[in-house]
Parts: structure tokens; C-alpha cells; sequence
């Protein structure tokens, strides 16, 4: 929020003594908690608005793929009637300019260095992608989070726990089509390994998110709710080009195919409605 010390007066009331002290101890692996002025964004000082938390597996900017724009809305109207802390995995350093849209809607962002994971394929009980994504810091951050809910997003983050799990697919049947196609020790090994811990995961959620009435009988869980992941022409078209995937007048369909691109306004709202009930403990199965 600040660039340097300098900006700090605007956000935060801080004496003489208290600056010095931010400055011999800055850099450093420090938190702070100073009192706000009226200039802090009014979603981080609202006493009375719950906190929401949302696990992802990747930064929601720039926009480069379906993932991001999904996120990035979902996220934005999030904000918009709750306090929004952001925990994300990184691959690469974040530009500062990317930083700048997300913060807007954001009480908090942690971002922790997606780790290198180098066991093969073959080798552990969890599947390889639940593997790829397990890092102690992160683990500690969410264990003590202060949050009055944690919706996660994707099965293979499932291991660090919540109380929404946003299955957008169902990876085991992924598996069951692989196997189908190729009748592998391998493939039945990975099909194995994720209907194990998917099975399971889902068991620990309170409430978990699939994209259709198929998902939902195959996990065969009563406190799961569809929200389709759907797609709208026109907004796919208009954030390509936004964000310069594509040209005016290029076809973002034939241009820039992707998988489960953004989901339509009235899906973001059936999230958004779907937070809204189960953090007022109005949610029934």
C-alpha cells in the first residue's frame, strides 16, 4: 500500500518514536499494528464486516488466463461487501503495477513462493499436483489466520483445510478417463492416488462448490452446492482485449482459446450469494 516509510503518515498515525523505530527495524521479518486515519480504505477498518479468506493457487493479474479473470471478479465483488485477505502462490517476482488493481479490493495479500518439487511421478501416496503445492510457510500462514471464513480454491490446495472447497472439476474422473483410454499401471496408479484424497478431502469441507449436477452426484456429498463455471461470449471478448491478449476485432475464440474462461455476471453472483449465506450460517444442504 506504501511505497516507502515516507507514505506511511497517510494510512497510519505514527509519533516520532514509533517512526524511528520502523526505520531500524524495516527491512525485517516485523508486523506492525499501528492505528489507522480515515484515509485507510473503509474495508479494512470496518469492525462489523466479516473476513474473508481465499486460497489460490496463482496471483489473480494480470489477466493472462481464464483462471486469472474468473478470480480476479469473484475477488473484486468479494471485497466489495466483506473484508478480503488474499493467500496466493508465486512462481516468478509480481510487477508492481499488477500489484495496484488487486489491492484496491484487498484488506491483505500473502504470497508465498510456490515450492520445488522434484519426487517423481510415481513415488508418493498424495497425488504429484497435491505435492507440487505443499509448503510449510504456507501451512503456518493459514493455520493462523484471522479469518471468520477460508474458501479454497482447487482440489490440489484442499490439504491445507478451509470451509468452502471450490472443486472445479472432479480431478479423480479426469483420471478414470485416462485410465479408460490407456490401461497403464501408471494410470490406474494417479487414478488411485486422487480418488483417495479427493474422496477424502471433500469428507472435511463444510461446504464444497462444483460446476454441475454431474460433479455433484459423482462426489455424492449433501453439503455441496452448483455454481456453474459458464462462459459469456461477450465478456470473454471484452477482457481479452483489455488486457491486450488480442487485438480489436481479433475473435477471442479462435484468438485465445482457453479452457473455462470467465464465468458469466449472474454465475459471479451466485458465488458471491453462496459466501454471503454460509457466512451467515444461513446455508442448508
Amino acid at each position: 500500500m506504501c511505497r516507502d516509510l515516507s507514505e506511511i503518515a497517510t494510512y497510519a498515525r505514527v509519533d516520532n518514536a514509533q517512526y524511528r523505530l520502523l526505520k531500524a527495524s524495516t527491512p525485517g521479518s516485523y508486523t506492525f499494528i499501528l492505528e489507522g486515519t480515515r484515509e485507510l480504505p473503509r474495508r479494512v477498518l470496518h469492525p462489523k464486516r466479516k473476513t474473508i479468506g481465499v486460497l489460490t493457487p496463482y496471483f489473480p493479474y494480470p489477466l493472462s488466463h481464464g483462471g486469472a479473470v474468473r478470480m480476479f471478479n469473484l475477488l473484486r465483488e468479494i471485497g466489495r461487501e466483506f473484508n478480503l485477505v488474499l493467500y496466493a502462490f508465486t512462481e516468478a517476482p509480481i510487477a508492481e503495477e499488477d500489484f495496484a488493481p488487486v489491492l484496491e479490493f484487498t484488506s491483505r495479500v500473502y504470497l508465498v513462493e510456490k515450492p520445488r518439487y522434484r519426487e517423481p511421478r510415481w513415488s508418493t501416496v498424495k497425488p504429484p499436483e497435491v505435492c507440487e503445492y505443499w509448503s510449510p510457510a504456507m501451512a503456518k500462514l493459514i493455520a493462523s489466520r484471522s479469518v471468520d471464513l477460508l474458501q479454497t480454491e482447487y482440489t490440489y490446495l484442499a490439504q491445507y483445510g478451509g470451509d468452502i472447497l471450490v472443486e472445479h472439476d472432479v480431478t479423480y474422473d479426469l483420471y478414470k478417463q485416462v485410465l479408460a483410454r490407456e490401461a497403464t499401471l501408471s494410470a490406474w496408479w494417479d487414478l488411485w492416488r486422487w480418488k483417495r484424497f479427493e474422496t477424502a478431502a471433500v469428507s472435511r469441507f463444510r461446504q464444497v462448490v462444483v460446476m454441475s449436477d454431474k460433479d455433484r452426484e459423482m462426489l455424492g456429498v449433501p453439503h455441496s452446492r452448483v455454481i456453474e463455471n459458464g462462459v459469456e461470449a461477450a465478456t470473454v471478448q471484452e477482457y481479452a482485449v483489455k488486457s491486450g491478449l488480442i487485438k480489436a476485432g481479433q475473435n477471442a475464440e479462435q484468438d485465445w482459446p482457453l479452457a473455462k474462461v470467465p464465468t458469466t455476471k449472474d454465475d459471479f453472483d451466485k458465488a458471491l450469494q453462496a459466501i454471503k449465506d454460509f457466512a451467515n450460517g444461513d446455508f442448508i444442504p
